[in-house]
């Protein structure tokens, strides 16, 4: 794994968005209340467990293009910079939408329990994720020469006679692409939470910023808690069901309530992959039962559509 920054920047990073985290929930509380600060802090806790796989995903993309280390934080910043943009746009057009029509939850639900199928029927073999056989990377591929190595910071160089995308362009195109799937799972679920455009917005951004600074963090979670991309799976069920039982039956649980739901499902997820193997095998066990999606498995990557 490639360090990204050295260890003051990452603390400086981190104290920079706990503070402004803090500030955006003082925000919300004075103008919201406790309800809204309880909807702020499960939107954030739930996009920030999300946005969790979105760094995981950046990993393996400078892990396939072997990206150099001083190349790694040029491509994470525009990566997280499509985040926002990408998240602000979904999350406009997704309130915009619901507030228009409060059934088109009802897609959201579906798309959070549909995506959530893919990475409980995916087994845990996530090691083995092949990023050469993604379609995102093909399909770029197949379209764009690209040079043999990396020029520097350029994103075009001139090889064998012509201008030709450098790797750096490659990690740059398919970390948007990434971004833009991510987005189509993270806002729904937010928005399966509250509907308020300030929570949410300042949620999800808070969430998003602090992505920089916890990228090193991000993936030695991943790395060594493997359950934890299941308890995320489990947090998407839990607001897609929320959402059904909302708009089918009127029945909208507190705030409270869900709050405790979503730090109980991640917080057990922790708790299993620091407890003895037997216990992780008789936990992982239950996931044999749900049938794989057609075309195989390989957990979160290989099910998303682009991937």
């Amino acid at each position: 794994m490639a360090v990204t920054g050295s260890d003051g920047g990452v603390c400086r990073g981190l104290t920079l968005s706990a503070v402004a985290t803090a500030a955006s929930a003082v925000v919300i509380y004075h103008s919201r209340g406790d309800e809204g600060a309880l909807a702020f802090a499960a939107c954030y806790l739930l996009e920030l467990s999300l946005s969790v796989d979105n760094m995981f995903a950046f990993y393996l993309l400078f892990q396939y293009f072997r990206t150099p280390p001083e190349l790694q934080p040029i491509a994470l910043a525009w990566g997280i910079t499509g985040a926002i943009v990408l998240r602000a746009l979904a999350l406009i057009l997704g309130l915009a939408a619901i507030t228009a029509m409060k059934p088109l939850l009802l897609l959201f639900a579906v798309a959070l329990i549909y995506s959530a199928y893919g990475v409980l029927s995916g087994g845990g073999d996530d090691d083995d994720d092949d990023m050469s056989e993604k379609r995102v990377v093909r399909l770029v591929k197949q379209f764009i020469p690209v040079t043999a190595e990396y020029h520097a910071n350029q994103l075009f160089a001139r090889e064998g006679g012509r201008w030709r995308a450098t790797p750096l362009f490659m990690v740059l195109v398919c970390i948007e692409l990434s971004d833009i799937l991510f987005a189509i799972d993270s806002v729904p679920a937010v928005l399966g939470m509250s509907s308020d455009t300030l929570i949410v917005y300042l949620a999800v951004m808070c969430a998003v910023l602090s992505l920089r600074s916890v990228y090193i963090v991000t993936v030695l979670l991943i790395e060594r808690f493997a359950y934890l991309p299941t308890a995320v799976a489990l947090l998407l069920v839990f607001i897609g069901f929320k959402i059904v039982a909302d708009v089918l039956f009127g029945y909208a649980l507190r705030t409270g309530a869900s709050l405790v739901v979503i730090a109980f499902i991640l917080g057990g997820g922790v708790y299993i992959c620091v407890t003895p193997p037997r216990l992780q095998t008789l936990f992982g066990a239950w996931r044999l039962y749900i049938p794989r999606p057609s075309g195989g498995g390989g957990g979160y990557f290989n099910y998303l559509p682009l991937y």
